[in-house]
């Protein structure tokens, strides 16, 4: 049930405009073009964003002038009783993405709560489910059923394709056509598949002959394979052999150049000895001896301990002299202080401690002798200070001969570490030289071990000689010889194994190509089969689903037939309750074209509704059918009638006010558009509409309690 309505900037209502609808018929009046039709037509298009003469297009929707739009939708959901809000909006520009909807919940404790929202991403399809949900309808059921525009009450009683598939769809019918269509597209696939299995029979025989062509070929070549690798095995084994060989003549190679390099860095070490040699005789030459150089070291280290003994010892002797020389001066200090107070005294008449008469001959007595052993502590400074400067004159002295001798001790330290370097280094050179010779001699046997044997297998003349060959040059020739043997013989095996391996993969390359043929055969001869196999299960498919089809069509038939049968009776009721004075004893629905006929009195059988005039009797049954038809899909929320009463007589037309009336109670609501005035005295809420040309603005009014 709607609850209520608010539209803003929509259509001819600019500003903001609210309508309350109430349980039971809701009479919506007004003169032409006031805007009466407008308000259904924003029901439709908060529900559904479209309007049935608009279509999609709904920007045209927009009040002229204005930059936007929002129509607010209350209803209650029939099956729960919630409360629910849809606001939709958009502006006056063309574009999708100036559209949008808000579809909230009325929640008691928490206020209004958002379901769906397209600015959170919420696409249209997710909201027409939602209210199908909420509802229990869709968009072909509202526009069919529950939405009657005005001048289009008479389409669906007048009959049609359109009309027929458009019901069946109502009423569930088309489920029974589908299934139809399916079972006449899998008829026709198996017939296709019937023919296509038996153009397999003769296939089938084909692909079995290609197989045993194709098996014998494959023996064939696995022969040739067997030998082949045979041969390739013989040829790897031989090529390794001659690998190994060629590797170790490498090595003699290797070990050739070992040799000459020992050699030649034995030469280089006796030059380096030599050259050492007379580096040490040119170093110890001053000296004639390593013992003497170190015999003159000790000596001149001794006389430098004797030296810091000395220089000790006057050290000593200074230090003693400062000491002497702080207490003589502490003593002049305390005198020259007494002296001061003295000859401060001498020159008052009393002491200015005690107060004591002061006798100037005592005073002058006591200041002469305190000058005398002033003078005489300075008189032992002076002789003090005499004695340190000849201290510190020998300790210059015995510094500078300390230098000189600290300087050719160094001179000859260098000398002796040069020397002993020297030494070294000759010991490290002839060890260096003993460790190349033994190397050297060990590779030399082992060049020549290792060379007697690979003669023998390559060059037996040359085995002899190899006694006789005592220099390294000489011995070159014979592995360059032998390599090039080895080479020889190794580059043929190679080739050879190319050769035979090249052969063996063009053989397998034609066996796996030949393989991959039968394996292909084999599948699709099994899958052949497996087809053929079903031949039977096929042709009795066919029959059985000839029969289902058969029954489908049976229980279309009778299924169509009952529901309108049940339809034509109940718009017969309602027609009834529609007029003041029945003239029509019967009412049938023809299942062919779905067009509604009437048995009019004293007519021998029905006649089709449209070619009725008079009084609007088929307007009249355009409503009964729409009242059947919403009865029978079992919708009862709100029912919407755009002024069904247009074109009917004044007795019919209170008839038809008085059983939307009472029909209201079994669809809770009904929302009538009627002209203005008709109907006020059997309904309680009149939703009144007018047009102020002053604001260029539908008005909205509520008359009524």
């Amino acid at each position: 049930m709607i609850t209520r309505l608010v539209l803003e900037n929509f259509k001819r209502y600019r500003g903001r405009h609210e309508i309350a609808f109430r349980e039971g018929l809701n009479l919506i009046q007004g003169h032409n073009d006031a805007g009466k039709s407008s308000i259904f037509h924003a029901i439709s298009y908060a529900l559904f964003n479209q309007t049935p003469s608009l279509g999609s297009a709904t920007y045209p929707l927009v009040s002229v002038g204005e930059s936007r739009m929002r129509v607010t939708l209350e209803f209650l959901s029939p099956n729960t009783g919630a409360l629910f809000r849809l606001i939709r909006y958009r502006s006056a520009s063309k574009s999708s993405s100036s559209s949008g909807f808000r579809l909230q919940r009325y929640d008691p404790s928490a206020g209004w709560l958002t379901i769906l929202s397209s600015e959170t991403g919420s696409k249209e399809r997710d909201l027409r489910l939602k209210l199908a949900e909420i509802l229990g309808i869709d968009k072909r059921l509202f526009f069919n059923v529950i939405y009657s525009e005005q001048k289009e009450f008479v389409r669906l009683i007048r009959g049609g394709t359109d009309v027929r598939r458009t019901l069946d769809a109502v009423l569930g019918l088309s489920a029974i056509s589908a299934a139809k269509k399916c079972i006449n597209e899998i008829l026709r696939d198996l017939r296709n598949k019937l023919q296509r299995l038996v153009d397999l029979k003769s296939r089938v025989n084909e692909l079995k002959e290609f197989e045993d062509k194709f098996l014998k070929e494959v023996k064939k070549i696995s022969d040739d394979i067997v030998n082949l690798e045979r041969e390739y095995k013989k040829l790897m084994g031989k090529l390794n052999s001659l690998e190994k060989d060629k590797k170790f003549v490498d090595s003699l190679k290797a070990l050739l150049n070992r040799v000459r390099d020992l050699s030649i860095n034995l030469e280089r070490l006796d030059a380096k000895l030599s050259h050492a040699n007379e580096e040490f005789n040119y170093l110890i030459k001053p000296w004639g001896s390593l013992s003497a150089l170190q015999s003159t070291i000790m000596k001149i280290k001794e006389e430098l301990k004797e030296q810091e003994n000395e220089h000790l010892n006057i050290n000593n002797e200074i230090s003693n002299l400062e000491e002497k020389r702080a207490t003589i001066l502490r003593k002049v200090g305390y005198i020259e202080d007494t002296l001061s107070i003295r000859v401060k005294v001498s020159k008052r008449a009393k002491c200015p401690t005690c107060g004591q008469p002061i006798d100037p001959n005592t005073i002058r007595r006591e200041i002469e002798r305190l000058e005398f052993e002033r003078s005489k502590l300075r008189k032992e400074l002076s002789d003090l200070e005499n004695q340190r400067k000849l201290f510190e004159k020998k300790l210059k002295e015995l510094e500078k001969v300390r230098e000189e001798k600290l300087s050719i001790l160094h001179k000859y330290m260098q000398n002796m570490e040069s020397i002993q370097r020297q030494l070294r280094l000759i010991n490290r050179i002839k060890d260096e030289k003993t460790r190349l010779m033994d190397e050297l001699s060990k590779a030399l046997s082992k060049m020549k071990d290792d060379l007697r044997r690979y003669a023998n297998m390559y060059l037996p003349q040359a085995s002899l000689k190899l006694e006789d060959i005592h220099d390294v040059d000489n011995i070159e020739p014979l592995i360059s010889e032998i390599y090039e043997r080895i080479w020889r013989d190794y580059s043929s095996v190679k080739a050879a194994l190319e050769s035979t391996t090249a052969k063996i993969r063009s053989l397998l390359s034609q066996r796996n190509s030949l393989i991959n043929n039968i394996n292909d055969i084999r599948e699709r001869l099994k899958r052949y089969e497996k087809e053929l196999q079903g031949l039977e299960r096929i042709e009795q498919a066919i029959e059985d689903l000839k029969t289902v089809e058969e029954c489908f069509t049976k229980l279309e038939s009778e299924l169509r037939g009952k529901i309108l049968r049940i339809i034509a009776s109940k718009t017969y009721f309602w027609y009834k309750q529609l007029v003041s004075d029945p003239i029509y004893v019967s009412v049938e629905i023809d299942p062919d074209t779905y067009e509604l006929k009437a048995q009019p009195l004293g007519f021998p059988e029905p006649q089709p509704v449209k070619g009725f005039s008079g009084g609007g009797h088929e307007t009249i049954f355009a409503l009964a059918f729409r009242l059947a038809l919403a009865e029978m899909t079992g919708f009862g929320g709100f029912l919407m009638f755009d002024e069904p009463t247009d074109a009917t007589d004044s007795a019919n037309r209170d008839a038809i006010i008085e059983a939307l009336y009472k029909a209201s109670r079994k669809f809770r609501q009904i929302l009538l558009i009627t002209h203005h005035g008709i109907g006020r005295e059997v309904s309680a809420h009149v939703v009144h509409v007018s047009f102020d040309k002053g604001k260029n603005s539908s008005r909205i009014e509520i008359i009524g309690p």
